[in-house]
C-alpha cells in the first residue's frame, strides 16, 4: 500500500514539473537493483580473493621448484584476474623456466599493455625476445627500457648495437 502511494505521488510530482530525484526514488521504484549490485560486488570481491589465493599458492610452488603445478595455479589466477601484474610476471617467469619462450613473450607483451611505462617490463620482454632470436624487436624494447629509466646502467648496456662496430 505504501509503495503504491509512493509511486502515485512520484508519478504526479513528475507530471506537475517537480524534479525527479533518483537518490530516493530509485530504491522505491526498483528495490532489487541495490541487491543485485551488492551481489555483483560480492562476487567480484570473492573472485579477487580466490585469484590472490591461487597466486600465493603458485608462488609457493614456484619457490619449491614445482613449475608444472605453479603453471596451473597461475593460469587459474589469470583466468579470474587477467590484468594482474604479479600473476602475469610469474606466468612469464614460469614459461621461461620451462623453456616456453613464446609463451613468456606473450605474457610480457600483455604486461607491456597493462603498464606501458614500466622499464623493467620492456627490458624483460627484450630479454625474452632475444632468447627467441627476435633481435630487432628485442632491441626496440631495450631502447624503450633505457628511455624510461635513463639512470639504469643495466638497461643502458642491454641495448644491442644496430650498426657494425668501427675498426
Amino acid at each position: 500500500m505504501i509503495r503504491t502511494l509512493c509511486i502515485i505521488a512520484f508519478t504526479l510530482s513528475s507530471g506537475v514539473g517537480c524534479s525527479n530525484l533518483p537518490s530516493w526514488s530509485e530504491p522505491i521504484l526498483h528495490p532489487g537493483r541495490d541487491i543485485e549490485a551488492r551481489k555483483a560486488e560480492l562476487a567480484d570481491t570473492l573472485s579477487q580473493r580466490q585469484a590472490d589465493t591461487q597466486l600465493k599458492a603458485a608462488q609457493a610452488r614456484f619457490a619449491a621448484g614445482e613449475t608444472a603445478k605453479c603453471r596451473t595455479l597461475v593460469e587459474e589466477s589469470l583466468a579470474l584476474r587477467p590484468d594482474s601484474i604479479p600473476a602475469l610476471r610469474l606466468a612469464a617467469e614460469v614459461a621461461l623456466a620451462e623453456d616456453r619462450g613464446a609463451d613468456a613473450i606473450g605474457y610480457y607483451r600483455r604486461l607491456a599493455e597493462v603498464q606501458p611505462g614500466d622499464a623493467q617490463t620492456h627490458h624483460l620482454l627484450g630479454v625474452a625476445l632475444e632468447i627467441e632470436g627476435q633481435v630487432i624487436e628485442a632491441n626496440q624494447h631495450f631502447e624503450r627500457a633505457a628511455q624510461l629509466a635513463p639512470g639504469n646502467t643495466v638497461y643502458q648496456m642491454s641495448q644491442l648495437p644496430t650498426t657494425p662496430p668501427l675498426r
